[in-house]
């Protein structure tokens, strides 16, 4: 709107200009992607030209879907004539939905550098423009973001990683020979995005342990009709309390739920509140009379969240701490950078802009009980 006031725009009748709606009938619609409601707004309409900027920077989930489930079928009239664009940098992370489009779509591939830029300005000032970029954030040509953004290169900026180094297991094959003294459960809640519960098995005496629980979904993923997201997160927690229940085979229901220990994002109270009162495991006592165990559940610690990133870190990397092998956790640790400051400086903050994990403080909340509490020290 402002360029066609700052302009002047006209339509062949000479009216204002109205970019939305062309004089042969054409209308062009623009749309953000930020949230799971944002591709559903857009569902039912047709589409001959679509144009997605910065393609390898939106959440992979969100883009999979708005591609296979929306845009795809939008397409459908035009289905012998139609164009599809997908533009942007390469991104910082790897296994983005971007990158993977690119590297198996077969269709026609296109790459240009800073010395491409048909822009006519000479090659000497825009160096002297790019140098000067580098130089106000402290790094060089070499730098990932220099070969990502002028020189269109796939590369990742591995030194942001929050967690680097990790080890897996692969459940199919065989469990870790790690006798649990307790189970640590966490859940994070996604405002209008991800809920999320992580379990880890902990020998205390050992002080090891490895993941053997992660969910991670919304209200796109859920698939079942009829059920709420809340719903199906009681029907998980559920699951995992069941299975962590069972790791404890020779203390009585009662003994083993006191080793079992849950702590709750305590940004939606009300949702731990509403699990609480809906979610409980029958059971029979010692007299063969039916009880009902309830959650051993609380807010989670959410302040030291340095020092977590720290000692995760540390077990992650020593392998005291085991991933499921190619689960979603792992697919989070290889997403999830630090910030860079202004001079190349990192930063043992996460940078959401580009990433927002959402196994991984479930994990860190878990995870409190075990390497975060002074008394475990």
């Amino acid at each position: 709107n402002d360029i066609v006031e700052e302009c002047d725009l006209r339509d062949s009748r000479g009216r204002r200009f109205d970019w939305k709606k062309m004089d042969n009938g054409s209308e062009i619609m623009v749309r953000g992607l930020s949230n799971t409601k944002d591709p559903d707004q857009i569902r039912g309409n047709a589409a001959k030209v679509i144009v997605i900027d910065e393609f390898f920077h939106l959440k992979s989930d969100l883009l999979e879907y708005l591609q296979t489930q929306v845009l795809e079928p939008m397409q459908m009239d035009y289905a012998d004539d139609y164009t599809f664009v997908c533009a942007g940098t390469p991104p910082q992370i790897k296994n983005t939905y971007g990158e993977y489009v690119w590297r198996h779509w077969d269709v026609p591939h296109f790459t240009w550098t800073w010395r491409d830029n048909p822009h006519p300005v000479s090659l000497e000032a825009r160096e002297q423009y790019v140098n000067r970029v580098l130089a106000e954030k402290g790094l060089d040509w070499n730098s990932p973001f220099a070969r990502r953004e002028y020189n269109a290169e796939w590369a990742y900026d591995d030194d942001l990683l929050l967690y680097a180094e990790y080890h897996e297991y692969d459940p199919e094959e065989a469990m870790p020979n790690i006798k649990p003294t307790r189970i640590v459960m966490g859940i994070d809640y996604g405002v209008g995005d991800y809920d999320t519960i992580w379990g880890g098995v902990w020998n205390d005496d050992e002080h090891r342990g490895y993941q053997f629980w992660e969910d991670k979904f919304n209200r796109l993923t859920i698939g079942i009709q009829g059920v709420t997201q809340l719903e199906f997160m009681c029907q998980q927690v559920e699951k995992a309390w069941k299975l962590a229940l069972s790791y404890f085979p020779d203390l009585s229901p009662k003994e083993a739920n006191k080793r079992i220990l849950w702590d709750a994002d305590d940004n939606d109270q009300h949702l731990t509140e509403y699990i609480v009162t809906h979610v409980h495991v029958d059971y029979k006592d010692e007299d063969g009379k039916d009880k009902k165990l309830g959650l051993n559940i609380r807010n989670a610690h959410k302040t030291d969240r340095v020092i977590m990133y720290d000692r995760i870190r540390t077990v992650l990397r020593t392998g005291d701490l085991l991933l499921i092998k190619d689960g979603k956790c792992s697919k989070e640790a290889d997403c999830t950078i630090c910030k860079r400051g202004p001079d190349g400086q990192i930063y043992n903050e996460i940078d959401d802009k580009v990433y927002h994990p959402d196994l991984l403080p479930a994990m860190r909340y878990a995870m409190w009980n075990v390497i975060g509490m002074p008394e475990v020290e």
